[in-house]
């Protein structure tokens, strides 16, 4: 695990496994893996957990295009970033990308892990 800190001092933090893309998608989470512990966890029903879902990515997408910085208390800050020479996959014009700031507790959390299974 390597922590940088980029040029306008936020840390990032960067875990050096080199996984295969197939071992990436297998310890990718979906939305439905969050909607099933978000049933277990609360009175809601399915149905419920994936409106009240719903309902929170809309309004982080929103904020982030009118601009806003989003802090997500102990999980940390998206930060919308406006960068022009950002070029998409297929070549095209991309000026905005979302930068993710991880909390200090976070952080130490992804740490303590890492350091555990080495």
């Amino acid at each position: 695990m390597i922590l940088s800190n980029t040029s306008k001092g936020a840390t990032r933090v960067i875990i050096m496994d080199n996984p295969t893309s197939y071992e990436r998608r297998q310890k990718t989470t979906k939305l439905h893996q969050i909607i099933d512990e978000m049933v277990e966890c609360t009175h809601l029903n399915k149905s419920e957990a994936l409106a009240a879902a719903s309902v929170m990515i809309n309004a982080i997408k929103n904020h982030l295009i009118e601009g806003n910085n989003i802090n997500l208390g102990s999980l940390g800050t998206l930060c919308p970033k406006h960068n022009e020479d950002l070029f998409a996959v297929n070549g095209s014009s991309c000026p905005t990308s979302v930068q993710f700031n991880p909390s200090d507790e976070l952080k130490n959390r992804l740490i303590e892990k890492s350091l555990l299974q080495h």
